[in-house]
């Protein structure tokens, strides 16, 4: 084997391993920010907390509602100008009280598949009475960005 082949495959392999650790993958599930949201109307609420990662957000709480009224929540990531990336159904984790008040935790995730993620998640509150209506109304909502709670 010639000299000048020995240092072409030391060279090679000295490229591929520092080509390794240069480009190796950052850590499959590491949040780097987080924010949280409280949203109270009469005595039900919306609250939780949501894990910014590059490209989703993990959202996760509790939904209440008192008796005789049905709750739901709606989420999108949004740009930093406001555009939707992703949203869930318009009724999602949609819970319905009948004599007494009922909790509900959900957990998921909403895809941000743009550089550096989704600026802020619109968590919305929805509402309707417990009386067989498919129509839900907007009680509250607010705007959750990574390292703060809610901005209404």
């Amino acid at each position: 084997m010639s000299l000048r082949r020995s240092f072409a495959g030391l060279f090679t392999l000295l490229l591929m391993a520092t080509g390794l650790v240069v480009a190796g993958p950052a850590p499959a599930h590491a949040a780097t920010r987080y924010g949280s949201f409280d949203l109270p109307y009469g005595q039900s609420f919306l609250t939780g907390t949501i894990a910014f990662y590059d490209r989703s957000v993990h959202i996760k709480g509790t939904l209440r509602t008192t008796a005789g009224n049905c709750r739901a929540l709606y989420a999108s990531t949004r740009t930093a100008d406001g555009r939707i990336l992703f949203h869930t159904a318009d009724n999602y984790a949609a819970t319905c009280a009948t004599t007494a008040s009922r909790s509900q935790p959900f957990e998921f995730d909403l895809s941000a598949d743009i550089r550096g993620g989704a600026a802020f998640v619109r968590m919305t509150f929805l509402g309707r009475a417990n009386d067989g209506g498919i129509n839900y109304a907007d009680l509250v909502d607010c705007d959750v960005r990574p390292n703060f709670g809610c901005v209404p």
